[in-house]
């Protein structure tokens, strides 16, 4: 709530704390006691007002500015702008009101404090502005963040069967999708991607790259060496220390086995029963 209002409470509070610490000052150097005097506190939230009002426009309007010398500090010009604004208007607004309402302008030793103190209880006002403001501009950046990320998620999820690989044969180039990728596997440095006629092809893409790529509903990283479909699974069988042994279809020198890491297990099950090409004996 506090925030939500801050720019109406923060007038009215500086315009408490400014009539407040004043009257204490000038009662100090003048040896009196000043008493409530409502008229007095009202005026002096309106001074607040067109103070804080003022400054405020003055660096929003800064801010938003183009015409700024680029790569300067934007305090160069906002805040010494600022102060001549307050300067002016407790010389000469100030002073006007004092003459019409209290009978004389403030002496200059008088002005001095008064500027002094609206100085010092205007500019953390200021400050607290700045940082909210930045805090609510970092959450809007993380929320547009968060959604850019979900429709990127989104996007790939609509367009995985638009994912196009490119992998040679020879001395040939050709373009692979996910739909004709029987499985993938790394031997030494070399990634191969075998199609669905058991052809071998190179990816110069890594296996991470390519599961990045590809559709997680049809493809599933079994360990470092394999990424594989449903397809080429003739079998399985419980491994030792809870790994998973994996029978592959092998034609054309391609692996005919691979494990499952005892880590990796349980996701691979789970995958596996939601793939509804699955042929498993």
């Amino acid at each position: 709530m506090l925030r939500t209002y801050w720019r109406w409470i923060s007038i009215v509070l500086l315009g408490i704390a400014l009539n407040y610490v004043v009257n204490k000052v000038f009662d100090l150097r003048y040896g009196a006691r000043s008493s409530f005097d409502p008229q007095e506190i009202m005026m002096a939230i309106i001074f607040s007002f067109i103070i804080l009002g003022g400054s405020r426009w003055i660096r929003e309007k800064l801010h938003a500015s183009r015409q700024l010398i680029a790569r300067l500090p934007l305090s160069l010009f906002t805040y010494p702008i600022i102060f001549i604004y307050i300067t002016f208007i407790i010389l000469v607004i100030g002073n006007l009101v004092n003459i019409y309402f209290y009978g004389g302008a403030n002496q200059s030793d008088e002005n001095f404090i008064v500027l002094l103190l609206t100085l010092f209880f205007t500019f953390p006002v200021l400050a607290i502005d700045y940082l909210w403001k930045y805090k609510a501009q970092l959450d809007e950046v993380n929320e547009q963040l968060f959604n850019k990320q979900e429709e990127l998620r989104q996007f790939r999820k609509d367009n995985q069967s638009k994912v196009i690989i490119e992998a040679s044969h020879g001395m040939h180039k050709m373009l692979v999708t996910p739909d004709q990728i029987l499985m993938i596997y790394r031997e030494h440095t070399i990634v191969y991607i075998v199609n669905r006629d058991f052809k071998k092809l190179v990816s110069n893409l890594s296996l991470e790259a390519l599961e990045a790529l590809l559709p997680s509903n049809g493809f599933c990283r079994a360990n470092r060496q394999f990424i594989l479909t449903p397809d080429v699974i003739q079998s399985i069988k419980s491994g030792s220390y809870g790994k998973i042994e994996l029978q592959l279809i092998a034609e054309n020198n391609i692996p005919s086995a691979a494990t499952v890491s005892r880590p990796s297990a349980s996701s691979f099950r789970r995958w596996l029963n939601d793939s509804t090409s699955a042929f498993v004996k």
